[in-house]
């Protein structure tokens, strides 16, 4: 996967990666062919599902990127819900605070 991702570089930055997977995925079938970089994509998309502690699953009709999509999509939803359950856990101190006096 390094190597990977160490070519393609000459092509598209990294870190732009996350930002533009189409085009990440589009390139990476420019170069090495269409199932290659199916193959490549579902490592790929593994390796991300793992490293956020998800199960991976394949879906009918997916391509690499839909997954990277879905999984920034996800990681926003979870975002928000933490940010809000830290609010309500404020809110909740806040209020037992006041009780306790």
């Amino acid at each position: 996967m390094k190597m990977v991702f160490e070519y393609l570089g000459c092509f598209m930055p990294r870190e732009e990666i996350p930002r533009q997977p189409s085009k990440f995925f589009a390139l990476l079938a420019d170069i090495s062919g269409p199932k290659a970089a199916n193959v490549i994509g579902r490592a790929a998309n593994r390796k991300l599902c793992a490293k956020l502690g998800w199960e991976y699953h394949e879906i009918a009709g997916f391509e690499a990127a839909d997954y990277f999509e879905a999984a920034k999509a996800r990681l926003r939803r979870e975002q928000k819900q933490s940010t809000s359950n830290v609010i309500v856990q404020d809110e909740v101190m806040k209020t037992s605070d006041l009780r306790l006096t």
